[in-house]
Parts: structure tokens; C-alpha cells; sequence
């Protein structure tokens, strides 16, 4: 940034207020603003200029308001930063005004252009708050992990599902319960033909005995997947995915980093020079456009859009057929069983909801999902409006129940609906979310949905809040400039809610912990820190929240957030590598579990090279320590990258993580770890030689240790 204009903004802390408005100026067109902008050539995000900021803070608070009434589209705003619609036909005129604004109309060399070619004058203004970081400077100066949702069905220790907040389960693809363990995979007949199933094992002393094995969708595993489970007492819940039969054609998409226009065809990706692949969504329909060719058995779009019943043609037979168009959308599926005789659950009730799986909470016997579905088009209900269905019965979500932030604009849905799995009922009327959403944070009182948007020349991430006490209700929304690394970056404590972000400002990286009240409004924050850095952990203990980021080093930061009004970042230590999740173990100590950095001759920058644990003191908070590490190159752990892949076992104090062999595939195994006298002690290292180096998941019961790989090898080893 010139001198000069670092100079006019040293000091200057607007307002939350004007910074709502600052970010809301997405849409606001240069000429509207009557400023002279000029060209910063040099940088690649960010061209215009910094003064346009405080001129647009007195005209942009109307802006979204403006818009959609202009449009005639009628709307109520139902709590801060968020609107629902009045109508149905109102919500199909915000659906229609979008698809027409982002419709193709113009060509590239030849090639359709799918996104606007318009630049954001909300780039200077990020430049103008968030561009003159000031880096902060080092001062001088026990939560359970597990789920207690469910009871032991036996005596004796089992693992339980690694969760972020005490008492809220979260699902996965493996879960033990007692002497018990549920399995996901997937099973492939000589033709491949692929078929989602749940086994379920007793264990003892190291054997195993399949006890049954359930197909949920046997009569349509080719496009039903399971995606994870819970046990719960004399309950197991299924959760699926459905795919949408859609027509894909090929089109062009826009890089929206370089404006460069790359290809990608319906068997993979797009890439550019440098291999980067760049996802995209499906254009909205053109009637114009290719049909599928004749035989085929995909359906297109238009198809889905009818409302009509839609023809497939068995290219082998030549024998039509006619589906429901509500049976061709994609839909999250769950599904509650009765485990009182094990070796044969009963299924209970199937609740159903538009839109893939996203995610999903238990907490007590209440199971919340969250799934994203796309609106295509409006010609039929089912096509534009999100549906929850309970044992077949469809029921669309009100549109007063869907809601938006104007300022984030799109097709996706975020659907989130409650079941009570003991009265297999759902309870309180679903909700969803239009334009934003991709994964959650949940505490016990609220859903968090949050995403993050690339489409603008600053990262932004929205937030909207959902209180879960005695019903669903909309709470608040908010755009916060900046990104979360995942769920973990977010913690509640007495109704106000704390968020790590990595912001990027065209020229630097800083990273930011910011704290908001019960109605998401900005309320304090902290100094910027780890300049060229981004996060890649966060843990919260009580008045402390830790971050590690990582540039070529792995800093942990120590922020003080006892006082919401004043978070204070008090010191960091330094380590080569870096963790992706960071353990609480106690005695103010955490256990960091990530991965090995090294450089090589053959390539020009710092590459990961296996697993790494360290161990930091932080009973100093002005002057936090490592106290150990331990690396272990040439291998991969999924728990690296999923953190419920990460073992613990409270009453022994080990800790435990599965692995395999990174390069040549023929080593599986799984680490043992117990903390003694400050040092990371290895307590077990197995291993076996395979043929196939599969992922595999770690679980325990009692004294033994059992590593299971994607063919459903179990492997154990005794650990006492």
C-alpha cells in the first residue's frame, strides 16, 4: 500500500457497524460512488482504491434492501443480518432473478463465460480496514474430548468418537460400543458393482466375530452411499447420500483467481498449468443447449425441471421406464434401527431431506442434519424448494423457514432438520439456508453454519446461527472478512461466539481471533499475528485458546480470551513442522499431532514427510515451551487430517493413531503414545507387512488394539 494512505489509516478502528456496511459493498458499481479509482497494477486481488471506503460507509446500509425491492421480492428480516421470505412466490423470484443474472450470455475465445466478469469495489475497502495489519507483538509477560452420550451395553473400557465440544457426539464411519464394533465399507460384486453396508463385530482378546452385516438400500446401492453412523444405546442411525441423476455436458469455467477461462470435461476436474484443480458448479439449464444423446440413461437437467415423470431407456432391453421426478433429486437419508437383538436390527423409521449429507450432531436422543441441495429451476416445486420427508411423507419447508444474508447470493440450500431418535419423530419444523453453508460448529444451545466465499476479491466467511433449545430458530447472521481452517476455530462460552481467521490481502497473510456477541456482531478482537502464516490448528481450554499456524515453522500462539472485551495474545512457541489438531492431556500440557517438514534437493520448498507429535507446555502462558516431539517419516495417518481418527484411551492416559506407508504401499500399523515426565514415550509400534497399503481406522476394547483397512482386514496387537 502507498505510504501515504498507510499514513491515513494508522490508528483507525472503524466501528462494527461500518465495517457491516464496508463489507456488504459487493455489489455497489464504481460509478456509483462518484470516487476516482485508482489502478494498484502491482497487486493481484486488489485494484482499487482505499479512500472509496469511507465515502461508500454513508450510502451502502440500504444497498441490499434496495435491490430486492426492486426486484419485488417481499421479505421480512427475521433477527440480525438475516431475512426470510414471505411467500413462496417470493422466494421463486429470488430464485429467477439469480439464475438470470448469472445466466450466460457472452463468450471468451469461443468459449461461454459462466461468471461475471465485473470486479468488487468490497476489494478496497478490505484494503482500506484490513490491509494496514499490524503485527502483534510477543508480551514479556480439563474438557472432556469424548462423547458421554451414550452408556457402556458391557463392562469394561471402549474407544469413543473424538468430538469437539463435551456431550455432543459427532458420527463416523466406525464406532465401538461395549464389546461391539460398527463398520462402514463398501462392498463390490465380480462386476464391480458397489453395495453400502454397516458390519457389525464382537471382539474379544483380539479376535473378532461378524455378528451382522445390514444393507440399508440394497435395491439401489449403485447410487445410495453410507457416509457415517452413532450407536446409541438400543440405537444405531445411518446416515447416507443419495446422488441426483443429472446430465453433465461439458463448459467452460472461470478461474477466479487469474480470469484465465479453463476446461473441464465430465470425466474429471479442470487443471491448470500448475495442476491445480478448480472446482465448479453446473451452469444454470440453457434450453439451447446439447441434449443428451439418444440411449443414453443419464438425465438432464430439463428433465429434472419438468416435474413430469422422467423416461430412461435400458440400452440392453430397450425397455422404457418412468421415475417420479422427486425420486431423481440428491437426498440425505438417516435411518433409525433398534439394536435390541444385534444380530437382528430393526429398522424403525427413515427420515429423508433434499440435498447431500453436509453433516450432523447427537446430542441426548435429538440427531440434527445438515445437508446442501441446489435449486435447478423453478418449473416445479421440487426443483426450487427444499422437502424433509418421514417415512415417505413429504413435507416442503414454509418459506418463511428459509433464510438469507443478502449480501451472499446463490443457489445452494442449507437444510437442517431435527429428529428425536427415541420417539423416531421429527419434533420442530425444518429450516434452510439460501445462498451460504458448507459445514457446521455446534455448541450446546446453537448450530453454527458456516462457509466460506471465493467468489469476491477477499475471502469472506458467513455465519448464520440457529438455536437448538426446545426448537430450531434463527438467531443471526453475519460476513466476517477472513477464513476458518474448520470447525475447531470456532468456540462459544456465555453466549458470545470465538472465531480464528486467516486473512489475505493480496500481499500478506495474518491471522486474527475475533469475538462476536449472541447476535454475531464483532465485539473486540485481537492484535494480528503469524504474518505470512495460516492457521492449522486451534484448541479453546478454558480462558485460553491456542493456534498453531505454519509458514515453514510451527508456531503455537497462546491468546488470552478470559476477558471477550480485551483477547490478548500472551506468547508462542516454535517447532519445525506443524500439528493439525492439538490434544488437551492435562497438567497444562497439549499434544500436538501433525506432520514432518523437510527440503529437498529436487524441489525448492518445504515438503511434508510423515507423521510428527510434540508435546507443549503451556502452564506459562507468557512463555509456552515445547517440551518433546517425535517424527516418523515415510508414513500417513488419516488422523493427520480427521481428528475422530485419533485415539484415546482416558483411563490408561495412551493416546493412539492407525497408519500406512506413504510411498511404496506395503506397511500398515498403528502407534501407541503415553506422556511420562514431560516426554512423548512410545508404548507400542505395530506393524505388518501388506500387499495393499489400504486406509485403515484404530479402535480398543480392554487391553486390545484393533486396526481395521478399507477390505475389512482387522489386524490387533495387546497393549497393556
Amino acid at each position: 500500500m502507498n505510504n501515504k494512505y498507510k499514513d491515513a489509516f494508522k490508528g483507525v478502528k472503524p466501528s462494527q457497524e461500518a465495517v457491516d456496511r464496508y463489507i456488504s459493498i459487493a455489489e455497489k458499481k464504481p460509478e456509483e460512488t462518484n470516487i476516482k479509482k485508482v489502478d494498484f497494477t502491482q497487486r493481484k486481488a486488489f485494484k482499487a482504491m482505499v479512500g472509496i471506503a469511507a465515502s461508500l460507509a454513508i450510502v451502502i446500509g440500504s444497498l441490499s434492501v434496495i435491490g430486492y425491492q426492486t426486484k419485488k421480492i417481499n421479505y421480512v428480516t427475521a433477527t440480525s443480518g438475516i431475512s426470510t421470505f414471505e411467500s413462496k412466490n417470493d422466494l421463486k423470484k429470488y430464485i429467477n432473478s439469480y439464475i438470470e443474472e448469472n445466466r450466460i450470455e457472452d463468450y471468451v475465445d469461443g468459449l461461454p463465460r459462466l461468471f461475471s466478469n465485473e470486479k468488487s469495489d468490497s476489494a478496497a475497502v478490505y484494503e482500506a480496514y484490513e490491509g494496514s495489519m499490524e503485527m502483534a507483538t510477543t508480551a514479556a509477560a480439563d474438557e472432556s474430548f469424548y462423547s458421554k452420550n451414550s452408556a457402556p451395553s458391557a463392562a469394561g473400557s471402549y474407544a469413543e468418537t473424538y468430538t469437539q465440544e463435551a456431550g455432543i457426539d459427532e458420527a463416523d464411519i466406525i464406532k465401538t460400543y461395549g464389546d461391539l464394533i460398527f463398520y462402514v465399507c463398501t462392498e463390490y460384486d465380480e462386476e464391480y458393482n458397489a453395495r453400502s453396508k454397516v458390519d457389525i463385530f464382537r471382539v474379544k482378546d483380539g479376535k473378532e466375530t461378524l455378528v451382522s452385516t445390514l444393507y440399508p438400500f440394497d435395491d439401489k446401492s449403485y447410487e445410495i452411499s453410507i457416509s457415517d453412523i452413532y450407536v446409541s444405546e438400543n440405537r444405531l442411525i445411518i446416515n447416507a447420500d443419495k446422488c441426483s441423476a443429472v446430465y453433465y455436458v461439458d463448459y467452460a469455467v472461470k478461474n477466479v483467481y487469474t480470469d484465465d477461462v479453463i476446461i473441464e470435461d465430465a470425466e474429471g476436474p479442470a487443471y491448470d498449468e500448475y495442476d491445480i484443480a478448480y472446482e465448479s458448479t453446473t451452469p444454470p439449464y440453457d434450453p439451447d443447449s446439447a441434449a443428451p444423446t439418444e440411449g443414453n440413461n443419464e438425465t438432464s437437467i430439463a428433465d429434472q425441471a419438468s416435474g413430469d415423470p422422467i423416461s430412461k431407456t435400458d440400452d440392453s432391453t430397450g425397455t422404457k421406464t418412468e421415475t417420479d421426478p422427486d425420486d431423481e433429486i440428491g437426498k440425505t437419508i438417516s435411518c433409525v434401527y433398534d439394536l435390541s437383538d444385534v444380530s437382528k436390527p430393526k429398522l424403525l423409521s427413515t427420515f429423508e431431506q433434499s440435498g447431500g449429507y453436509v453433516s450432523s450432531r447427537m446430542i441426548g436422543d435429538e440427531l440434527y442434519i445438515v445437508s446442501n441441495y441446489t435449486a435447478t429451476d423453478t418449473d416445479d416445486e421440487i426443483d426450487y424448494i427444499p422437502a424433509v420427508y418421514e417415512n415417505g411423507e413429504k413435507e416442503y419447508v414454509d418459506a418463511s423457514s428459509i433464510a438469507f444474508i443478502p449480501e451472499h447470493k446463490g443457489l445452494d440450500y442449507i437444510v437442517t432438520s431435527q429428529i428425536d431418535t427415541r420417539k423416531c419423530k421429527r419434533t420442530v419444523d425444518p429450516k434452510a439456508i439460501i445462498g451460504d453453508g458448507s459445514d457446521v460448529y455446534c455448541s450446546a444451545n446453537n448450530i453454527y453454519i458456516y462457509s466460506s466465499d471465493w467468489s469476491k476479491e477477499h475471502i469472506s466467511t458467513s455465519i448464520i446461527k440457529l438455536s437448538i433449545e426446545n426448537k430450531l430458530e434463527y438467531v443471526a447472521g453475519a460476513s466476517l472478512v477472513g477464513e476458518v481452517d474448520s470447525q475447531y476455530s470456532f468456540h462459544e462460552s456465555d453466549g458470545k461466539l470465538f472465531v480464528c481467521l486467516t486473512l489475505d490481502n493480496g500481499y500478506k497473510e495474518a491471522n486474527v481471533l475475533k469475538v462476536l456477541d449472541k447476535d454475531l456482531k464483532e465485539i473486540s478482537k485481537t492484535d494480528y499475528f503469524a504474518q505470512d502464516e495460516s492457521i492449522k490448528a486451534v484448541k479453546y481450554i478454558g480462558d485460553y485458546a491456542y493456534v498453531i499456524t505454519y509458514e515453514e515453522t510451527d508456531p503455537l500462539f497462546v491468546i488470552d480470551i478470559s476477558d471477550p472485551m480485551k483477547p490478548e495474545i500472551l506468547g508462542n512457541a516454535k517447532i519445525s513442522g506443524f500439528s493439525t489438531m492439538l490434544v488437551d492431556i492435562g497438567n497444562d500440557m497439549l499434544l500436538g499431532i501433525g506432520y514432518c517438514t523437510g527440503e529437498y534437493d529436487y524441489i525448492d520448498m518445504e515438503v511434508t514427510d510423515g507423521v510428527k507429535a510434540a508435546l507443549f507446555d503451556v502452564s506459562d502462558p507468557l512463555n509456552p515451551k515445547v517440551l518433546d516431539s517425535r517424527e516418523y517419516k515415510n508414513i500417513y495417518s488419516e488422523a493427520q487430517y480427521n481428528p475422530k481418527a485419533f485415539v484415546q484411551n482416558p483411563e490408561k492416559g495412551y493416546y493412539a493413531i492407525s497408519y500406512s506407508d506413504e510411498y511404496d504401499g506395503t506397511l500398515i500399523g498403528a502407534l501407541v503414545f503415553e506422556i511420562k515426565d514431560g516426554k512423548i514415550v512410545e508404548k507400542t509400534n505395530y506393524s505388518e507387512s501388506t500387499t495393499d497399503s489400504f486406509s485403515s481406522r484404530l479402535t480398543y476394547v480392554g487391553d486390545w488394539y484393533y486396526i481395521i483397512d478399507e477390505e475389512e482386514t482387522f489386524r490387533s496387537f495387546e497393549c497393556r
